[in-house]
């Protein structure tokens, strides 16, 4: 009857994972592909679908990472082998298991000298099964345990959760103990290794104390009146999936693997581009590129996008150009990953996505070097990233900000939320300085600053000086301080974005004005990522 199909799949995933990571990411990810086509329901394959996703998104840095994270274990624990060191804190002496993935059975003991209808009885529970578990095939056995036991016994639920499920459900249902009516008999759930527990001792006493304390207090049947919201096989359902839920925990390690290539240049604190590399040179790219395009211009519209498909070797690449720096990359790259609507149209098809400056593209174009070049950007950007924490900021009950509808920002109270943690600093009652960034091309600058300073000389009592700094090659901060704190700097926001003719030398280019503390801005000078300080004040302020 096939008693260790359910353990099958999870010894083959046990393989498939000892050998991926013995190997490079590649053949690995080979490996899970095949585990998932041979597995398509298994248990483990939810968990094989979450590695190779990140793998192809490029996110995954190696081996180790993925210990980590909590996807999987080095080391298995076998609570089976323990019990000599449960034994001195288990008021059971370790006897039974506590172990809750093991199979679990469905129990009824009842006195051998009854008189009962065992056929009947038999039948009633598979009526029942059939009614309510119309995936799963039961087997429904009878043994005796001692001279005054027999059990009838239902085989097998998948897990604790699914035997407490099957448990609580059948007590309920009273015709199928019409048989056991003037019956002293018990019920309860247990694993396959109590089980085996149990028919060694040919008792059921200690069980039903462990039953009542870790499983359920009832042992007879429950025949209450009020009604269950969910079927037996819907409430099976639910438990596995929260089951299935992964929760990342431990943090990232910097491992240098020797495996980056000299081909390609570590100067990547510059403009970049992303990447998506599909390793199939045949497959209609059009609805991919097109979903790109919409992404682009609905979540960095500012930026001004371009992308477009390119040919390396085997793979297509779709590139997304005029990203602004690195950072701001980053942020490109972590929102594009977690959109998986974008990768629909590709379906099984292999794919990497990655950042890469203009130098680096154009060396991996002539020398083919796509899976060198996924090697270099894991070292260079994934791990050095995720190895370097954010400083934690300073925190305060007061913080101001709202944003208008010309790309401005002025200052409304709002409270600090607790759960921030990023570069910048949440305590803002200190000086302001009002900013604009603006294109290095395209707008003239030199009238723009001009408008600026008859602006500020028309309120002489304001001290106010306008300087400039750069953001980065393509753009330029124009700065005006002199405010001395949050309440001067949003009067001076609110005149300052009611008066259009200042913007006029600007035309048509985007740019970003806003208020910001002076240490925020020498944090924002260095991290360069509008996006980030954008988001920064929608997470501390806009949501509020």
């Amino acid at each position: 009857m096939n008693p260790d199909s359910t353990l099958v799949p999870k010894l083959d995933f046990m393989e498939t994972v000892a050998q991926g990571t013995q190997t490079d990411i590649h053949n690995f990810e080979s490996l899970l592909k095949t585990y998932v086509e041979k597995w398509p329901k298994a248990a483990p394959t939810p968990l094989a679908n979450e590695i190779l996703t990140l793998i192809q998104d490029s996110t995954l840095a190696d081996y180790q990472e993925l210990v980590d994270l909590g996807y999987i274990n080095e080391e298995i624990r076998n609570e089976e082998l323990l019990v000599e060191d449960q034994a001195a804190n288990d008021e059971f002496g370790g006897k039974f298991s506590y172990d809750d993935d093991l199979l679990h059975y469905f129990v009824i003991a009842y006195p051998r000298s009854a008189n009962i209808d065992l056929n009947r009885l038999k039948f009633d529970i598979a009526n029942y099964n059939i009614d309510h578990y119309t995936k799963i095939d039961f087997d429904i056995e009878s043994e005796p345990l001692n001279e005054n036991l027999n059990l009838i016994t239902v085989r097998a639920l998948g897990n604790k959760d699914d035997g407490i499920i099957y448990h609580r459900s059948i007590i309920r249902k009273a015709p199928v103990f019409q048989t056991l009516s003037e019956v002293d008999y018990v019920n309860f759930a247990i694993s396959s290794t109590n089980y085996r527990q149990i028919l060694s001792e040919n008792s059921v006493t200690d069980y039903l104390k462990f039953f009542v304390k870790n499983y359920s207090r009832f042992v007879k049947s429950d025949f209450s009146n009020e009604e269950q919201d969910f079927s037996p096989e819907e409430l099976m359902a639910k438990a596995r999936e929260e089951e299935q839920i992964l929760r990342e925990r431990g943090e990232f390690r910097v491992v240098d693997t020797g495996a980056s290539s000299q081909l390609f240049s570590s100067g990547i604190n510059t403009s970049q581009n992303f990447v998506l590399a599909v390793k199939d040179s045949r497959m209609s790219m059009r609805q991919v590129l097109t979903g790109f395009a919409q992404f682009n211009n609905n979540e960095f519209k500012g930026w001004n996008l371009s992308s477009g498909l390119q040919q390396s070797g085997e793979y297509q690449l779709l590139v997304v150009q005029g990203i602004p720096s690195l950072n701001e990359a980053m942020s490109y790259f972590r929102k594009v990953v977690i959109t998986r609507s974008l990768f629909e149209p590709l379906g099984q098809a292999t794919y990497r996505n990655f950042l890469i400056t203009g130098e680096n593209l154009q060396k991996l174009m002539e020398e083919n070097k796509v899976e060198d070049y996924i090697d270099f950007f894991r070292i260079n950007y994934i791990q050095k990233s995720t190895a370097q924490p954010a400083e934690a900021p300073d925190t305060d009950t007061e913080q101001h900000v709202q944003k208008t509808n010309d790309q401005s920002i002025t200052e409304e109270v709002a409270e600090t939320p607790e759960s921030y943690s990023g570069p910048y600093n949440t305590n803002l009652d200190k000086q302001h300085l009002f900013v604009f960034v603006i294109p290095v091309q395209g707008v003239d600058k030199a009238t723009f600053i001009k408008g600026l300073e008859e602006f500020n000389k028309a309120d002489s009592d304001a001290q106010l000086e306008i300087t400039e700094a750069q953001v980065d090659e393509f753009r330029n901060a124009i700065i005006i301080s002199g405010l001395s704190d949050k309440e001067a700097a949003s009067r001076f926001s609110r005149m300052v974005v009611q008066n259009r003719d200042l913007y006029t030398p600007l035309g048509n280019a985007n740019y970003r004005n806003f208020l910001i503390s002076t240490d925020n801005f020498e944090v924002f000078l260095k991290e360069k990522n509008i996006t980030d300080y954008m988001e920064f004040y929608k997470q501390i302020y806009l949501d509020q």
